[in-house]
């Protein structure tokens, strides 16, 4: 059994970060694959960060970009994983691709505001 922090999800995205980004709250929405290096590296990092940031308002949920979702990683415009998208409200507020940590986390400390000061 995975005892990961993250929270995988099979809903589309959209749905998602409209429940668990309301009211302020951030969604950070990882697309990844099984068979990806990168998304395999920055794993235990994003674990980290979800124990971190756990009850402060900052939510890390997976997306698996597989073939049988396709339609999903095409609607969100997933070109490459692993790609990350930020929603804070509800709304898309940033996004990047590659397994950059000091990047990603810049954007979602940026996106949180005062929910991580």
């Amino acid at each position: 059994m995975d005892r990961s922090p993250l929270r995988p999800t099979s809903r589309p995205p959209s749905s998602t970060a409209q429940a668990e980004s309301a009211g302020g709250r951030v969604l950070v929405m990882d697309f990844y694959t099984q068979w990806c290096g990168p998304c395999k590296l920055i794993k235990p990092t994003l674990c980290d960060w979800a124990e971190e940031w756990a009850g402060r308002g900052v939510q890390i949920m997976k997306f698996e970009a597989a073939k049988e979702n396709a339609a999903v990683g095409k609607a969100c415009a997933i070109k490459s994983v692993p790609t990350f998208i930020v929603y804070r409200d509800g709304e898309e507020v940033s996004r990047m691709t590659g397994k950059d940590e000091a990047k990603l986390r810049g954007l979602i400390v940026e996106a949180a505001g005062p929910l991580l000061a």
